[in-house]
């Protein structure tokens, strides 16, 4: 995939998210207002994920502000750049279905606490 590729269709996004950052080890999806965004990064060997099974994965993460306090979270692994992309995607529609009131950070991480992404990972056959 090209650096410069928007790896999830704009008209798929839920409204009020962008792309942010786009590379080979890295995505990241901002919505504005509030702040809040959420990032996809690739591992290194040192930080590789034992219950995957695997040398490197991806890290599906968040990052708001809670009050003063910067807050930035892990909200699950995952083995591929694809399942990290369809987790970037359900992490932001989950939000957007789940969560009454957007400008609540704490609602925001209960519901991203909450959220298991299962559904992400490819099949096996």
């Amino acid at each position: 995939m090209q650096a410069d590729q928007h790896p999830i269709p704009p008209e798929s996004l839920p409204p009020g998210w962008g792309l942010a950052d786009v590379d080979a080890d890295r995505l990241v999806y901002r919505r504005r207002s509030p702040a809040l965004e959420l990032l996809g990064e690739q591992t290194g060997h040192d930080q590789a994920h034992p219950g995957l099974g695997i040398g490197r994965c991806w890290a599906v993460k968040y990052r708001l502000q809670v009050g003063e306090l910067p807050v930035c979270e892990t909200v699950d692994h995952v083995p591929t750049r694809r399942a990290a992309v369809r987790g970037l995607l359900a992490c932001m529609h989950h939000i957007h279905e789940c969560v009454e009131d957007a400008s609540d950070p704490l609602g925001v991480q209960a519901a991203l606490e909450d959220l298991d992404l299962v559904g992400c990972l490819p099949e096996l056959s």
